[in-house]
């Protein structure tokens, strides 16, 4: 696979598919570089790392609860003991919540220290490694704070993905699923037949699907670093999704809330004569239908609840919620006004196609 360069403000930074990870060896023993490492990643691949020194490793429970500002106190604390200051190097290994965090941190320690990103997930690394996005949570609310800060290097090995629960390789199908759905139906009959695959299948030949993903999205981030504008229909999914996650404790993961906000976003658009009932259903059926795997029993929040969180998302400009709406020929508008009597009216048939 072929290194992929992303255009930044900040500074160019290259995407490495390096199967053996061996361009990591070289941090592994310099003293002026530290690792957040997600403890889970690390128990499942202890030889990678049984030689980086305990001061210098810093693993964490990567989950949403710790992905918030109050938690960022004692990696700081930790890291501002160090000799190293500016010429520190922080090194995050493990989803994106990892991403988050490492992000974060290098972004505000000292005003901006270099990082490196290992993505151990699909959807960190079909999606979100790129484009230079660090958020943490605020209360029980999803990415309210967060700078733009891209890695200097982003080091991408599937073989991580061999050991992914069926529940976060299907997180990751998501944010996929949406990448292709924007580039429209070239790139969607292309996705189409390796949907027909099985799933340990599509697994195992994952790197075309990595490539064209992180393509596609390299051509919106690009053009619109600072999500001021086109970019903007990456949310795709987001604006439900992430009041999904909200409203259910983060006992959805990311991906497949956001497969979730897709559906019912699609819902919101035929209910508005946006796009017919044949198009939502063709994308239903083809794409979302069997791309996740969330039970009814985790659907327990009402509208109400749903309209609340979205009262919250950052992308909100007045008295209205914000969405990214589909409608014919594969076409997105950001909706800065769609009424909360519109989730009201559609919730029942999102509900029954789950």
């Amino acid at each position: 696979m072929k290194d992929i360069t992303i255009h930044s403000i900040f500074g160019d930074y290259k995407v490495v598919f390096d199967e053996q990870l061996s361009s990591l060896s070289s941090f592994l023993e310099d003293s002026t570089v530290v690792f957040i490492i997600d403890e889970k990643v690390f128990k499942l691949y202890t030889q990678l790392f049984n030689t980086i020194s305990p001061q210098r490793l810093i693993l964490i429970k990567a989950n949403e609860r710790n992905k918030s500002y109050l938690s960022m106190v004692k990696i700081y604390e930790i890291l501002t003991s160090f000799q190293a200051k500016r010429n520190l190097t922080l090194v995050g290994i493990g989803g994106g919540i990892i991403q988050d965090i490492s992000g974060f941190i290098a972004s505000t320690l000292y005003r901006g220290i270099k990082w490196i990103y290992c993505p151990t997930t699909l959807l960190a690394q079909s999606d979100s490694c790129i484009g230079a996005k660090t958020s943490l949570n605020f209360g029980k609310y999803k990415n309210l704070i967060g700078t733009f800060y891209p890695p200097e290097r982003v080091l991408l090995s599937t073989k991580f993905l061999t050991t992914l629960s069926r529940k976060d390789f299907y997180s990751g199908m998501g944010e996929i699923v949406k990448l292709f759905l924007i580039d429209g139906e070239n790139s969607l009959n292309y996705f189409k037949s390796q949907l027909s695959r099985n799933e340990i299948d599509l697994r195992n030949n994952i790197d075309e699907l990595l490539m064209r993903s992180l393509l596609i999205k390299k051509r919106y981030i690009e053009e619109d670093e600072f999500d001021k504008g086109i970019r903007n229909i990456l949310n795709f999914g987001h604006c439900i999704g992430h009041a999904i996650e909200s409203v259910t404790n983060y006992a959805i993961p990311h991906g497949q809330a956001v497969t979730l906000g897709m559906i019912w976003a699609n819902i919101i658009s035929e209910s508005s004569q946006m796009l017919s009932n044949e198009k939502k259903e063709m994308i239903y059926n083809t794409f979302l239908k069997n791309n996740h795997t969330i039970s009814e029993k985790l659907i327990s929040f009402d509208s109400g609840s749903i309209i609340s969180a979205m009262k919250k998302d950052k992308k909100r400009v007045g008295d209205d919620l914000a969405i990214i709406l589909l409608s014919e020929n594969f076409k997105f508008n950001s909706k800065k006004d769609l009424k909360a009597e519109m989730i009201t009216k559609t919730y029942d048939e999102f509900v029954s196609l789950l």
